[in-house]
This record gives C-alpha cells, structure tokens and sequence, in this order.
C-alpha cells in the first residue's frame, strides 16, 4: 500500500476547459471551473463572479496520478485508489474534478459516482450504492445489469411477501405490492419484482418458469431471463438455487448481488484498446458509514465496510477503478488478512499553499492572481484561514505549513465576502 502527500507547491493548472486525461493529453488541467486571473487581466465583474465551492486549484499530482492510471496498460491492472484528509480538505471537490474531467476521456469510460452522505439505510446501504451506480450507468452510457436487477428485485420481493405458507407459497395475505423507493427510482424493476413474486412462490420450478419466459419472449423480464437461460440447464439450475437461498438465508445472497453487479458491468463495458480502467465508480463521504462517523473505531467500522471490501476486490479484478474519498486513510490490508498485500493507492490531501489560496481568491474575483503580491484583502482571508498554532489538530492529517489554508474555510470567506457585494455593501 503506498500514501503519499498531495503537491501543495502551488503550480496551479487552471484552465476554463475540462481536465483532459486522454492520451493526447500534454498536461492535467482543472475541470470546467473559471479561468484563473492573469497578470494583466480584470477582477471579474459581479455577474462573473463564481461560486466559491466550484473553484478549483491546485492537487496536480492527484491529478496526474489518476491521469496515469486511466491510462495504464491492460497488464499493469487496476488499484484501490483513496483520497483521504480531515473535512473540509477538499476531497469532494477534488473527486468532482475528476469525475467531471472524464467526459474527455478517450478512449471514452463510463464513470458513476455516490456520496455516502446520501444513505437512508444504513444497514443496507449497498443496496443504495449499488443501485444509484447502476441507473446512472445506464441512463448515461446504457449498460445493461439484468442479474443484478433479477437478484435485487427477489432480495425485494421477499421481503415484500410476508408470510411463507409451509408449502413454499406466499401467504394470500401478504401479496400486496412492495412500496419499495427503488420502483420510483428505476420503474422498469417493477416487472422484475413481480416476476420474483410468481417464483418464489415455486422455487424449485423457477428455472423451468424463466425458460418459458425466454422462448415467450415476454416483455419486461425477457432480458432479464434471456442472460439466465443463455447457459441453459445450467442457468435454470442458477435460478432455482438463487430463489431458494433467498427465501431460506437471504444474507448469504448479498455477496452474490455485489457480484453480480460487478459481473453485468464487467460484461457490458466496451473495450477500451489497451487500457486497463474499463470504467470508474466514485464513493465520497466513505466516513458516512462509520457509526457515529467515528474513525476511531476501526474494528466496527471495518465491520460496516465489508461490502466495500467485497466490492472493491471484485473491481479490481475486473478492471474497474474504484475511487474513495474518506477523512481517514484505509486499513484494510492492516486489518483484513484478505487485503493483505493488495494494491492500494492512497492520497493525503493537504492545505492550499500561499500561492494557490491567492489563486483561490482570484478566481472568485477577490483581489489579483499570482504573480502580482496579494492584496491586504486576500492576506487577511489567508491569514484568517491559516490561523490554528503550529502542532494543531490539523497537524495529524498533513505536514502544515504556516501560510497554508484549509479550502473550505477560504470558500466561506470568499462566500460571505461576494454576498456583501452582491448586496451592494462592499
């Protein structure tokens, strides 16, 4: 496991187009924020004025880094990659840099992105993941997912079923439609999910159910059956297998729609040459997870993260990059004998330099850009912004310098100072 410390030299590299990451590509440059201010160019007038929390500067080696790994041969494989740094560090921003450079990706990669801050259950916060992935995926770059959608839609149905009878058959009670949130999310599981009713009310003949559906050619679950029956007798075996876990241990088939997941993409994604990253998923906020976002706690939490684990190996193994942004840094190859020795790539983050918070500040309209000297306005924020004693708690996450600032903070300065402009009070 390698971590190392993202470039706080303050080479800026902001440009009003996107960050390219594609082989042509001569530099990594910031995503489509503004322009940063030149020498000789103009405080940006009120209605230019951008929103502090879309400017972005500097983490040229995280942008590099990434860079080369979309790039990466085939043979070289894909790592875990993790930003990590105390909030307020910047790590959403940065994941939205490279989330939005990837649209000038060539070869092109299909990207998804989830901010664990999202979760309503936290117990089964992979269903949320997962399925968030899978209709972006699909809406954006239509790739197909219909084992997971088979396997997610009877994960739902029986938990919607109620009851079971003693012969395997649902309880005429229970068979009122599941308000699941995900049907409003994705309407075409429904079909799916009522399908999952009829088999799980016989098991041991879904397979034989799903045949018939295949050579029916039946809309809504026809393509999802076709994938089953594609491996014939072998398939129908899958299925009945699949139906009765889920109604006799319907944990132990979690692992199974991770897989799946991770399967169906695998096998809709279009090549990409040579390149090993065939696409990339984003999980911000990983500390969302932890009970009461404790990162203290790394037993429990290690606990809470085992469908990360799952799926983060096998996304690796297929190829798919998957990037974390989390406050702290991960322990998995130190505390999971199964990670032990696996590539993972991590990045601390640490605060803007001088000349980047200048950079910052330009961008937003507030004072010149470098090289000219910083206005007493921008040395104030800067000051403001940098203000906690050497040996701070800050100190724990990155080598502070004095001068150095946390990006959020100048975002709030540069907020409240646009505010009182746009009001017409300074």
């Amino acid at each position: 496991m390698s971590d190392r410390t993202s470039d706080s030299s303050g080479n800026s590299t902001g440009h009003n187009t996107p960050v390219s990451f594609s082989e042509t590509s001569s530099e990594v440059s910031p995503p489509g924020f503004p322009a940063a201010a030149s020498a000789s160019s103009s405080v940006p007038s009120s209605a230019q004025w951008p929103l502090p929390a879309t400017v972005f500067v500097g983490r040229d080696e995280a942008l590099g880094a990434f860079r080369q790994l979309l790039q990466a041969e085939a043979s070289e494989g894909v790592p875990l990659v993790a930003f990590h740094g105390p909030a307020g560090i910047g790590k959403s921003t940065l994941l939205h840099a490279l989330y939005d450079g990837l649209q000038n990706v060539s070869p092109p990669v299909p990207y998804a992105w989830f901010n664990a801050r999202n979760i309503v259950n936290h117990p089964q916060a992979y269903r949320e993941v997962l399925m968030s992935w899978r209709i972006t995926l699909q809406e954006n770059f239509a790739l197909r997912f219909p084992r997971f959608d088979l396997c997610f839609a009877l994960l739902l149905a029986q938990e919607g079923s109620g009851p079971i009878n003693g012969d395997n058959s649902l309880d005429d009670s229970a068979k009122s439609a599941d308000d699941s949130p995900f049907f409003a999310w994705l309407p075409s599981l429904r079909p799916t999910y009522e399908l999952c009713q009829f088999l799980l009310e016989a098991p041991g003949q879904a397979g034989q159910i799903m045949r018939e559906i295949h050579a029916a050619g039946k809309e809504g679950s026809a393509i999802s059956a076709s994938y089953w029956m594609q491996n014939g007798d072998d398939g129908q075996a899958l299925i009945n297998s699949l139906c009765c876990r889920v109604l006799s241990n319907q944990s132990s088939v979690i692992p199974e729609l991770i897989g799946y997941f991770v399967a169906d993409l695998k096998d809709s994604l279009w090549s990409r040459d040579s390149y090993a990253a065939r696409a990339v998923l984003f999980f911000d906020s990983l500390e969302a997870l932890w009970p009461g976002e404790s990162p203290l706690l790394p037993e429990l939490n290690l606990y809470v993260e085992w469908w990360l684990r799952e799926l983060a190996a096998l996304c690796m193994a297929s190829g798919i990059l998957l990037v974390i942004g989390t406050r702290k840094a991960l322990l998995w190859s130190e505390t999971d004998a199964d990670w032990d020795g696996a590539r993972i790539e991590q990045y601390a983050l640490s605060e803007l330099s001088p000349r980047e918070s200048q950079e910052f500040l330009a961008r937003c309209g507030i004072g010149p850009a470098h090289p000219e000297a910083p206005s007493s306005l921008q040395r104030a924020i800067m000051r403001s912004c940098s203000s906690l004693p050497s040996g701070g708690f800050l100190n724990q996450w990155t080598n502070r310098q004095v001068g150095d600032s946390l990006p959020l903070w100048l975002a709030l300065c540069a907020d409240i100072i646009l505010n009182f402009r746009r009001n017409g009070k300074g």
